[in-house]
């Protein structure tokens, strides 16, 4: 026994002098970046999911989260109060952790809202989301802990060991299914529990992600809490299925270094997520690291302007960073594609002891008529910390896309939902970065589950042409939708676009998918069989952007 005293004592001594890292997230996602994902499923066989797959048994997910309210603003609307209720209000918080499945159950996930945190979970048809009480935005490290007991589908928010808000909610397996098939077309993202972003790049506007740090992720296959705060990075026991330290420092990796059978779950850090020298556990706070948010972007010639983002993390003294806007690099010419008004185009950012909000650097765009131009670049570099600041992403490429081009030819949205009775969709194709000149794009209908003549009227033609004239920045292709009796699962019309002329090019949403929402399916509340048409609205939204619907719980 002394043995294994000994042993363990060796373990939490080594991981607590190797505790420095942590990882920190941004909040602006696309294109399934500026996250954290590990697999939990694999698509292709039935198979059991790795360990990870948490939700078949009692679980508890645990970490550490260091963030602001001003850089996690996310306001009062769909508020659920301490107790939440039947609802899925949990994707409107600034999003943490994202267990969800398109348009189907068995989901679970965590946001910030108001300043606290929000905890939803679904099974096949029912779905809670609970709201605590205690602010966790105020720039500390805080241990959160979220728990669900299978058998009853009971729901814990444990704040800094103390309980923070718990209700009953869906009970059963909420696991990702073994046999679980991506809807919508989302294998990329669907079989994944995602960290710091909606994993589904959906509306950023109406579901957010997160702005701050976070370590030491530990999931378990039992309930931990109550229970005391860790001080000192997570031990891996009988009960661990999956173990992040985020101590690796660099890459693109996650290790899970559980030791769970059947693992590692191990996880991949998207672009845009950064490693960060700020822990729990660090001792004495370091002056930290300078960086900007991005290294590349991109803003329209008749956008007006565009801010950069430098931000800080550490607090521990005085620093100071130069920057220069518009340096020997750039292509674009300073008075004539842009200046530099709200600031001076070079000089020092700098942060008083304990200071670690970010910092706002404005550019602001020329729209000009010089139609040979083309896009045009402007350098930002960050030089020359001081106070023992270390920089990290310290360059970033603006591009102007130059909007005297024929343009880009693409649809407004990847997905877009229409009632049954709604009579009609429409649905628009839009023209950017660019607008000169008469240029026209193929659109034709490429399948789907729905059937015409059954569920759309046929669209006339069924392949067609749209033209955009000179200055023209949109057209619209108009869907009949037909209303039957028949009771059915959401049906889709998949369109694509193709072969622009006068110039234009396509831009990367050239394919896009029409969802018909039924409005046969009997959806109750409270057990009673009764229709419910606000519950309805809410699905509707919920589809609108590829996101979830289900009943409402029936109370125990």
């Amino acid at each position: 026994m002394k043995t294994v005293w000994v042993m363990l004592f060796a373990l939490f001594v080594s991981q607590e002098v190797f505790a420095t890292n942590s990882l920190q997230f941004f909040g602006t996602p696309t294109n399934d970046d500026h996250r954290v994902k590990i697999q939990v499923d694999d698509p292709s066989n039935g198979q059991p999911g790795p360990p990870a797959d948490i939700g078949s048994e009692d679980f508890t997910l645990e970490f550490w989260m260091k963030t602001t309210s001003g850089n996690n603003s996310t306001g009062g609307g769909n508020s659920c109060g301490q107790f939440g209720g039947a609802n899925n209000n949990w994707i409107y918080g600034n999003i943490i952790f994202d267990r969800d499945r398109f348009n189907q159950g068995r989901n679970f996930g965590l946001s910030i809202a108001n300043g606290v945190l929000r905890f939803g979970t679904m099974n096949t048809s029912e779905l809670r989301t609970i709201c605590g009480t205690t602010t966790v935005t105020d720039g500390q490290w805080h241990h959160v802990a979220i728990q669900r007991r299978r058998s009853d589908g009971f729901m814990s928010i444990y704040v800094d060991g103390n309980l923070d808000v718990q209700a009953d909610g869906p009970n059963g397996d909420i696991s990702y299914p073994d046999n679980g098939v991506p809807n919508g077309g989302y294998s990329f993202s669907d079989p994944y529990l995602v960290i710091g972003a909606e994993k589904h790049d959906a509306n950023f506007s109406a579901f957010p992600s997160y702005f701050g740090y976070i370590d030491e992720v530990q999931l378990s296959n039992t309930l931990r809490y109550p229970g005391s705060v860790p001080t000192a990075p997570f031990i891996a026991d009988l009960n661990t299925v999956a173990l992040y330290h985020f101590d690796e420092g660099s890459g693109p990796v996650v290790n899970d270094t559980s030791g769970a059978a059947g693992g590692p779950s191990n996880g991949d850090i998207r672009p845009g997520v950064v490693w960060s020298t700020e822990t729990p556990f660090s001792g004495a706070p370091s002056p930290g690291t300078i960086r900007l948010t991005v290294s590349n972007a991109n803003v329209g010639e008749a956008d007006g302007t565009y801010d950069f983002t430098v931000t800080r993390s550490g607090g521990a003294g005085p620093v100071t960073v130069d920057y220069l806007i518009g340096d020997t690099g750039s292509t674009a010419t300073s008075g004539s594609d842009y200046q530099v008004t709200a600031q001076a185009a070079s000089g020092t950012l700098m942060w008083a002891d304990g200071d670690t909000s970010s910092r706002t650097l404005t550019i602001d765009i020329i729209d000009d008529t010089d139609p040979a131009e083309g896009d045009e670049t402007i350098e930002l570099t960050l030089s020359a910390p001081t106070g023992g600041a270390s920089l990290g992403t310290s360059s970033a490429t603006l591009t102007i896309l130059d909007n005297d081009a024929p343009g880009t030819l693409q649809f407004a949205q990847t997905n877009q939902t229409a009632d049954e009775n709604a009579g009609t969709a429409t649905i628009t194709v839009n023209r950017t970065n660019g607008t000169s000149g008469t240029v026209t794009v193929a659109y034709t209908v490429t399948g789907g589950s729905a059937t015409a003549d059954v569920d759309y009227g046929t669209i006339q033609p069924i392949s067609g042409t749209l033209t955009f004239q000179d200055g023209e920045t949109a057209a619209t292709i108009t869907v009949p939708v037909l209303n039957d009796s028949e009771e059915e699962t959401l049906e889709t019309v998949n369109f694509s676009l193709s072969s622009p002329s006068g110039g234009a090019s396509l831009g990367g949403r050239d394919s896009m998918v029409l969802v018909i929402i039924d409005d046969d399916s009997p959806l109750t509340i409270g057990g009673s069989g009764a229709y419910n048409p606000l519950f309805l609205t809410l699905m509707l939204l919920l589809s609108f952007v590829g996101r979830r619907y289900g009943t409402n719980r029936s109370p125990d």
